[in-house]
């Protein structure tokens, strides 16, 4: 997964009033975070978000959450990988559930 999407995985999962299913709803309907950030407030609304919800995501205009830049430059840094609900890879057991949006997948490395 590249930087920016990271950056755009970690704003929509820091979200006010937006819990795991609202997070996934917008990775589903928007099909990326990228596109889930771009979500006009029609679309948002057709969802059922929270109205804090939705103002915050307004207000980032597609943009990631500039809070967003040192946990994803740190997992960058760490080669940590994370694994979108969207991604094929992604544990079919832990999308049946929809509690977790992301799976983070650590290389293994020689200590």
């Amino acid at each position: 997964m590249l930087e920016a999407e990271i950056c755009n995985h970690l704003s929509l999962l820091a979200l006010p009033g937006a819990g795991a299913v609202s997070v996934l709803r917008l990775l589903r309907t928007g099909g990326s975070a990228s596109a889930a950030l771009e979500l006009d407030a029609p679309a948002l609304q057709a969802l059922g978000l929270r109205g804090e919800t939705i103002a915050a995501l307004l207000t980032l205009r597609g943009m990631p959450d500039p809070a967003s830049s040192a946990p994803c430059a740190w997992l960058v840094r760490n080669e940590v990988e994370l694994i979108s609900v969207n991604d094929p890879r992604y544990p079919p057991l832990l999308a049946a559930i929809a509690l977790s949006l992301i799976h983070i997948s650590e290389p293994t490395r020689p200590y």
